[in-house]
């Protein structure tokens, strides 16, 4: 599989878990809160046009209207596929070869059974997000009509990400971090194990800051209605409001089900294959679920 694939899929499973799109590379893909752009179907990648904060943006001081604010940290941040499963991360460390990851402080272990997996693992985490997101400034609004938000993401300074590389024997994985703390400041070492697929680790001298997860929201004009409830019906016709009321709406990737390899299932593709139907009905119930929070 190609990186941009790898990339790409590692971005979905990610997604699919949890309101976060996964960052594999986020030592080189860096994405910040308030850049706008547009979402690459091809990689999985966020493509920056510029960021909301940005003093040549618009005629407006943005921050005025939604800071940027920063939440309170957590401890860890632990991110799994669906059809990971958890196991006892209090294994024999001895008997399976593993001795190094007794003395971590952070740990965990999980299992795939026969579907490519990813894990994401933060330590001491920090949501970053917009406020008054929900509420834009016109002016903010028009000028991002279309276009993709990073509305929040998690920054850490060290992280742990793994997408494994074969789906048919499945994997067992496994990771830890051991911290050290000398005169206030903290440094951690990651210790790692996959049976197949490989973890990408970083921050092991707690001085940089990653991102690894972000969120993406689309900024669209608000649509009414015409003729809904006229005693002759007529075709019903979208309007927009006057006032050009604008809203945010949570973004889910582009591409359509992707199948083990990173590629999408196009409706050729499919037939009779059960697993193809079974992926597609799954990503169908899950979008649908988004969609009414969405509109609750």
């Amino acid at each position: 599989m190609t990186t941009d694939r790898n990339s790409r899929l590692f971005a979905d499973l990610i997604r699919n878990a949890s309101i976060w799109y996964g960052n594999l590379a986020p030592n080189r893909n860096v994405v910040r809160v308030g850049e706008y752009g547009t979402m690459n179907k091809e990689t999985g990648i966020f493509q920056s046009e510029g960021n909301i904060y940005d003093d040549n943006f618009i005629d407006l001081d943005v921050s005025s209207h939604h800071p940027l604010k920063q939440c309170s940290p957590e401890d860890n941040l632990v991110v799994v596929s669906r059809g990971g499963r958890r196991m006892d991360a209090n294994f024999n460390m001895q008997v399976e070869g593993l001795p190094e990851f007794a003395n971590c402080t952070v740990k965990g272990r999980w299992i795939f059974d026969n579907r490519r997996g990813a894990v994401v693992v933060l330590h001491k985490p920090v949501e970053w997000i917009i406020e008054k997101k929900d509420n834009l400034h016109s002016k903010v609004a028009k000028a991002l009509e279309g276009k993709l938000l990073v509305t929040s993401l998690m920054a850490c300074p060290m992280y742990a990400l793994l997408l494994t590389e074969s789906a048919s024997r499945g994997a067992e994985a496994a990771v830890g971090l051991s911290l050290n703390e000398v005169g206030g400041s903290v440094s951690g070492k990651w210790q790692e194990f996959a049976t197949n697929g490989m973890w990408r680790t970083a921050g092991g001298n707690g001085k940089f800051t990653f991102h690894p997860l972000y969120t993406l929201e689309k900024v669209g004009k608000v649509h009414r209605f015409k003729n809904l409830f006229s005693k002759i019906r007529g075709p019903e016709e979208l309007e927009d409001k006057a006032d050009e009321e604008f809203e945010l709406k949570s973004y889910p990737p582009p591409w359509n089900v992707l199948d083990d390899n990173g590629e999408e299932i196009l409706d050729e593709d499919e037939g009779d294959n059960n697993e193809v139907n079974s992926l597609r009905w799954h990503s169908y119930l899950y979008l649908l679920s988004n969609s009414t929070q969405d509109d609750t």
